[in-house]
């Protein structure tokens, strides 16, 4: 089996599986928030003054964008011009707001990554560039995020080895283009590696690298994310890549499966 085809085959066998949450009825607390992510709410307010390390303290009620909610009881948080911050989750109202969704007070109509990402990838299967249409990831529940410049010598290799033959709605695999690259160019060459993946405008691509990466990276770049943006795995490109990320989302599927009733 190829490999794109075989990454394919796990994505969608991920993305048809039910979200392995906790149960609708179970109030959502510090420690189960991160197994909860279909309650995340994408917005998130300090609740009591905070300082990032080295920062001045931040003020509560300050509004910011959710990113994830990591394993070790912080959520990284976009606080935009004041900064991208992991913070304690107990200094945040992300639980009451959590919870004010899984009882129905809050609505939630769309995943949090595919709400942020959605408006601001650009379809590549044409010459002419244009939006992807909205609803285009309406039913996506998992993500291949891949960071590369599509001028680098090893790019070609990064597109074929995660080039999908046969794409559904289910699924995505997004295109990060690093490097001041014409979206026209970019377009035009994953067309012509028949890897037509929606990517990020230009202008887009870097900030939202920055937000996704929790480290400083090494290009290229894989990351795995649900559609709520939790992270499942993430790593630098190499020959072992492919193998990494199947090995990735069969752990995915397995801790899914057991999470089931």
């Amino acid at each position: 089996m190829r490999r794109g085809v075989a990454i394919a085959a796990l994505l969608l066998t991920v993305a048809t599986r039910a979200p392995a949450d906790a149960a609708p009825s179970a109030e959502i607390t510090g420690g189960n928030a991160f197994s909860n992510e279909r309650h995340w709410p994408y917005y998130v307010s300090l609740i009591e003054s905070w300082a990032p390390p080295g920062k001045r303290p931040l003020t509560p009620g300050l509004n910011a964008v959710l990113v994830r909610v990591e394993p070790n009881g912080f959520a990284r948080i976009d606080f935009g011009r004041d900064g991208l911050f992991e913070v304690p989750v107990a200094k945040t109202d992300l639980i009451a707001r959590a919870n004010a969704i899984r009882t129905g007070r809050e609505p939630k109509a769309t995943p949090n990554f595919t709400f942020a990402i959605g408006p601001r990838l650009v379809g590549s299967a044409a010459p002419e560039l244009r939006a992807l249409p909205q609803g285009a990831l309406a039913r996506a529940r998992a993500y291949l995020c891949v960071f590369a410049n599509p001028r680098s010598a090893s790019f070609k290799a990064v597109a074929r080895s995660i080039a999908i033959r046969a794409p559904r709605a289910d699924v995505a695999v997004l295109f990060f283009p690093q490097g001041d690259v014409p979206d026209t160019e970019v377009g035009e060459r994953l067309r012509s590696l028949g890897s037509p993946m929606p990517f990020l405008w230009n202008h887009l691509s870097e900030p939202y690298t920055a937000t996704l990466l929790a480290a400083e990276p090494h290009f290229p770049r894989w990351l795995l994310l649900s559609a709520e943006g939790r992270r499942i795995a993430e790593g630098a490109w190499s020959r072992r890549s492919s193998a990494r990320i199947e090995a990735a989302l069969s752990a995915e599927l397995a801790s899914r499966a057991a999470q089931q009733p």
